[in-house]
């Protein structure tokens, strides 16, 4: 899942920490802040999960309660609904699942935490999302479709859960869409029964982690040469009228021309043009990539590989 943009992002808010900080970081501790944050993204992936349980749990709790008070079969067939679905309830049954979320002790177990549980499950239950689904049960995409629309409802649209999401984790606005994406290929896979459900963050190390920490090394251990040509490249330009995340862009993109020549630069220049559209001020995306088009002539490579 994880691919080499989002490993120069990562690396990029990693650079940004070191030189906007006055601590003079060693490569080593930069490194292991990189580590962290990918580390971090896999966490979010299994809380997510975990919420989705806990929303499960707690609405199949409610309703064994409120069967107990009901005379008549069918009275609460409406709340039960969702919590008769075989997604759900396999996903909460799932010993893959809950043995990755015992190993990082992940769970919805404060107080605090289950207190937001119970608004957002009552929240969805008189929500007129809830009552579609429940006139289409019988169609197990929707199920999925649900589980998603839970998740993308409460990340997106509800304060008190993106608040809480951002006390756990600080860089969930970076990481959300690409863990949103593994969440829904845990819920397909589960749909399809499959034998294992979890996806895997890092599937290639080589190509992802330990490029992030090989680039973040020769940033940081080779600025005395790249400083130079970024210098050169912004005579025109006062210092002030550059943002951080610009400046430390180019020092990335001219490490990858110098010290990384199975990386074609047209590759690089792209990368980089995409990621300053992201974070950096909007007209830095000309800026960025006239920049490094200009850097690049000045390193000529054969191969064409991300």
């Amino acid at each position: 899942m994880l691919n080499r943009r989002h490993i120069r992002v990562k690396a990029m808010q990693v650079l940004y920490m070191h030189w906007q900080s006055e601590k003079d970081y060693s490569i080593s501790h930069l490194q292991k802040s990189f580590d962290t944050n990918i580390a971090n993204m896999y966490k979010l992936y299994l809380y997510y999960l975990s919420f989705l349980q806990e929303m499960w749990h707690f609405g199949s709790t409610q309703d064994a309660a409120q069967r107990s008070k009901t005379i008549g079969e069918n009275a609460s067939d409406f709340q039960l609904k969702l919590f008769r679905s075989p997604l759900l309830s396999e996903l909460f049954n799932s010993n893959e699942l809950n043995k990755e979320l015992e190993k990082y002790t992940i769970g919805w177990t404060s107080e605090e935490e289950r207190d937001l549980i119970k608004k957002l499950f009552n929240e969805l239950k008189a929500s007129e999302r809830y009552s579609d689904f429940v006139q289409f049960f019988n169609d197990e995409e929707q199920h999925v479709d649900f589980a998603l629309h839970i998740l993308k409802q409460n990340s997106e649209n509800n304060s008190l859960f993106e608040q809480h999401i951002e006390e756990q984790f600080s860089n969930v606005h970076d990481d959300y869409k690409l863990v949103f994406a593994m969440v829904k290929k845990t819920l397909m896979k589960v749909l399809k029964k499959e034998d294992s459900y979890l996806v895997t963050l890092v599937q290639d190390e080589e190509n992802t982690i330990n490029f992030g920490r090989e680039l973040i090394k020769m940033v940081v251990e080779k600025d005395a040469e790249i400083e130079p040509i970024v210098a050169a490249k912004i005579t025109k330009w006062e210092p002030g009228q550059i943002a951080v995340t610009d400046r430390i862009i180019l020092k990335m993109g001219i490490a990858e021309f110098k010290y990384f020549p199975s990386i074609h630069n047209t590759v690089t220049i792209n990368e980089y043009v995409e990621i300053s559209k992201l974070y950096s001020p909007p007209k830095s995306k000309k800026f960025v990539n006239g920049l490094l088009d200009a850097a690049s002539k000045e390193f000529s490579k054969p191969s064409s590989q991300q």
